[in-house]
């Protein structure tokens, strides 16, 4: 009776090893699923901006008014940030920057 006690006592417990397998492919699922979503979200982010840099060319060439008076809005805004110090290139570049990324 005490040898089988003994015995018992010795033998590992195999449900530990098993849950913390477990809990390993836990997390490499969930770092998995985070990985995918945040290709997903980046790969929607670039298919946005393709639209919305098509939308933008298709109401400048029809709107001349309403482009005219967007660029001069963004041109006074963007000086406002920068200072009356910043050269028009420079203001030109940033909203080129603005609109091509």
């Amino acid at each position: 009776m005490f040898a089988l006690a003994r015995t018992a006592a010795r033998v590992p417990k195999s449900f530990s090893a098993v849950s913390m397998r477990s809990f390993a492919t836990d997390k490499f699922a969930e770092k998995e699923k985070a990985e995918e979503a945040r290709y997903f979200n980046k790969e929607d982010e670039k298919a946005l901006r393709k639209l919305l840099s098509k939308l933008k060319e298709q109401t400048d060439a029809h709107d001349h008014e309403g482009k005219k008076s967007q660029d001069s809005v963004e041109k006074q805004q963007l000086t406002k940030i920068l200072g009356a110090g910043a050269s028009a290139s420079t203001v030109e570049a940033l909203l080129k920057w603005k609109h091509q990324h």
